[in-house]
């Protein structure tokens, strides 16, 4: 292939279906230095699904691309890819772009249109700002939102939307907390926080401190967010009503008494959460308190009523669900086998269900959290030579997603599994 391209202009490369593979697309990107080096420009002949593959596994090679150009054969293929708006006579309404290649195309149409109208009507910029944070968003990409989440700031701020502006900036801190920068993140929730209670922005500005004290659980300053709880957000919430917003703060009250030791109570204000959510017709939510039931019996042993629980879970979330909802359970089962030490029985719900899931989303965080997974129940197995291929794959995806706390766990993995084994083994 290489001397063909040394020789001509153009390369057409067309496979047969089913032989791009996600490894044979990571072949390609780790070759991509050489490939580039050619005389030849590449021109892939793709289908979605292909060209999804492409975007999700080989990242470098992608961005080096030119264009992406949709041929649709009604009679034959309907792809679903949205006509382009015409952008010069009104704003585009939030996208129907829901599948993958739907998302691609999309992205690469407002960005377009976001770099060559730039003094366009500032409300019509920030629609189409909206859509593309929102499309990377939903496709995993948080780090290329942040360009656009300043933008929208700072269009916001000229619109004389304050608080649009103040929650473009807490949905940064979703990305840097995403990217494992949490001391940041914390940083931006309490300004905004602050700047919304200046604005009489109830709402938002619960929001906002409900991030705080996630923030603060995860620290454990129990302290801390044990008060915010108790005086300030629960309060509200009761004084308002809503009782979405009661749910919330019973889930993050249950979870701070979990991690205080008292699992009977977190136990009890969680059926709490879950019976508001059905009552209220909330069933993600009530498939997230099911899930968080299953988790707390579980670390008492009760390991029956816990697959019950991420059982009837699993059906809620088939309703009303993301993918990462699912795999989630999915990964709680696994773990309630590797409790009773059914190591393969673990990988296999890892390995058939819990990883396709995650690779047809491309979530990065979550594949690799599930890949280190894998590799600590290979090193159980007495196998650390796949285990440490599993933590190298985690950590290529962690540098990836430029999340620098992953890229850190997965050191201290690599290190726990070499002092615990052979060195000529996982050299």
């Amino acid at each position: 292939m290489l001397e063909v391209a040394d020789r001509a202009d153009v390369v057409h490369l067309d496979f047969a279906p089913g032989w791009l593979t996600a490894s044979r697309w990571q072949a390609l990107n780790i070759r991509r230095e050489r490939l580039s080096e050619a005389r030849a420009r590449w021109l892939h002949w793709l289908s979605a699904d292909e060209l999804e593959m492409a975007a999700r596994h080989a990242q470098d090679w992608w961005a080096w691309r030119d264009g992406v150009f949709a041929f649709v054969a009604p009679t034959e293929v309907d792809l679903g890819i949205p006509a382009a708006f015409d952008f010069s006579e009104r704003a585009p309404s939030l996208s129907s772009a829901s599948t993958p290649i739907e998302r691609i195309v999309r992205i690469d149409e407002l960005a377009a249109w976001l770099s060559a109208n730039a003094s366009a009507d500032k409300r019509l910029q920030a629609n189409v700002v909206d859509e593309l944070i929102l499309l990377l968003f939903a496709d995993y990409r948080f780090a290329e939102a942040v360009p656009y989440l300043k933008r929208a700031v700072t269009l916001y701020r000229s619109l004389g939307e304050r608080d649009r502006a103040a929650m473009c900036k807490v949905a940064y801190g979703d990305v840097l907390r995403t990217l494992g920068e949490t001391d940041r993140a914390l940083r931006i929730y309490e300004t905004q926080a602050r700047r919304l209670s200046e604005l009489k922005a109830t709402i938002l500005w619960a929001q906002t401190r409900f991030r705080v004290v996630s923030i603060w659980l995860q620290k454990r300053r129990l302290g801390k967010a044990r008060d915010e709880l108790a005086n300030r957000l629960l309060p509200l919430a009761e004084r308002l009503g809503d009782t979405g917003m009661m749910a919330v703060g019973l889930g993050l009250l249950a979870d701070l008494e979990r991690f205080s030791g008292r699992t009977r109570e977190a136990l009890e204000i969680e059926q709490r959460v879950l019976s508001i959510a059905l009552a209220s017709g909330r069933q993600r939510m009530a498939g997230i308190a099911l899930a968080k039931i299953g988790h707390m019996l579980a670390t008492e042993g009760r390991f029956d009523e816990a697959r019950a629980q991420f059982n009837r879970a699993l059906t809620t979330f088939q309703g009303e669900g993301s993918t990462a909802d699912i795999a989630a359970v999915l990964g709680r089962l696994a773990a309630v086998d590797a409790a009773n030490g059914n190591f393969d029985s673990a990988l296999s719900i890892h390995r058939e269900q819990v990883l396709p899931l995650l690779q047809k989303d491309y979530d990065l965080t979550r594949l690799i959290m599930t890949h280190r997974t894998i590799g600590r129940l290979l090193q159980n197995q007495h196998k650390p030579s796949d285990a440490l291929t599993e933590f190298h794959f985690a950590g290529e995806l962690a540098r990836r997603a430029g999340n620098k706390t992953l890229m850190e766990a997965v050191e201290q993995d690599i290190a726990g599994l070499r002092s615990q084994s052979q060195p000529e083994i996982v050299a």
